[in-house]
């Protein structure tokens, strides 16, 4: 039993790591701006630090975290996405994965990998939030990339986030 009502504790759960950084930058500069000695100034500034830092990570979370439920399951298992819906879904390797796409209209993530349909998943399945830490493990990808894509306004067309480079074959 939740002591708050569905429709409030939904946005507490999305901006909960925000609000935790929050805290503990409020408790580091409190430290900070009261310290007489030079060891709880420091250990204060040091709190300040961690907790800007997690105010930035909560922030950035909070942004990819799907605005509304959609159905299925998301699985990350060992560099392996599975997404399990009612209708479709699939399982991909990191390391096979070819492209990743967002789709506005869906708000779904497409990836592809090469000999299989490509794999949907609606950005607010459960278990979705745990994309943006699997998918920035891929060559060159930022997670800034993955946030940006969720903002970012394509007129209803499918924006390319991830490619995977081609090695060009060497000459002996």
């Amino acid at each position: 039993m939740s002591l708050l009502r569905p429709e409030l504790a939904d946005p507490v759960r999305r901006w909960r790591e925000a609000a935790a950084g929050l805290v503990t930058a409020a408790a580091g500069a409190w430290l900070v701006l009261g310290a007489r000695f030079w060891i709880v100034e420091a250990a204060g500034g040091a709190l300040l630090v961690l907790g800007a830092a997690l105010v930035w990570l909560g922030v950035r979370r909070a942004r990819f975290r799907g605005r509304r439920a959609a159905p299925g399951v998301v699985e990350i298992i060992e560099g392996r996405i599975a997404y399990f819906g009612p209708e479709a879904g699939g399982v991909v390797g990191l390391s096979s994965l070819e492209r990743l796409s967002h789709d506005p209209t869906a708000d779904a993530w497409i990836l592809e990998a090469p000999g299989k349909p490509p794999l949907r998943i609606p950005a607010g399945a459960m278990g979705a939030e745990g994309l943006m830490d699997a998918l920035s493990a891929l060559p060159g990808m930022r997670s800034g990339r993955l946030v940006e894509a969720l903002a970012r306004d394509a007129g209803g067309k499918t924006i390319v986030i991830w490619q995977r480079p081609h090695e060009r074959p060497r000459l002996s």
